[in-house]
Formats: C-alpha cells, structure tokens, sequence
C-alpha cells in the first residue's frame, strides 16, 4: 500500500506510520522502505493505544505542514 501511495501522489508529503508498540511486526518492512522512499517515518506512539490518539500523535510528530 505504501509504494502504491508514493506512485500516485505527484506532492511533496510527509508519510508517517504510526505504531503503538516496540514489538510492532511491521516495524523490520518499514525500515526497508525507509530506504527507498526518503520522506517515510515511522513513529512509535506515546499517547496510548487506539486510532485517534496514534492520529493526533502523527500530527503532533509531522515536521511538513498537516493538512487537514
């Protein structure tokens, strides 16, 4: 999904992945990629678990302007 992202979005843009633990089995695939795409970030969340919170800590992280 996230190659696919970066293919169609013709921007610049900021891509944050939010993850809400250390363990996260995601986290070994995101750095391969990190390689290849230079504006992917992966971020662990500090707020808490759940979707709003790893949102509004994405937003707070994001170091291009957040449209939103």
């Amino acid at each position: 999904m996230l190659r696919r992202l970066f293919e169609a979005v013709d921007i610049e843009a900021e891509v944050l992945v939010v993850y809400d633990e250390a363990h996260d089995t995601t986290i070994p695939t995101l750095t391969k990629l990190q390689l290849e795409f230079r504006n992917l970030r992966s971020v662990q969340n500090t707020y808490g678990r759940g979707p709003a919170k790893a949102i509004k800590f994405g937003i707070d992280q994001a170091t291009a302007q957040v449209w939103h």
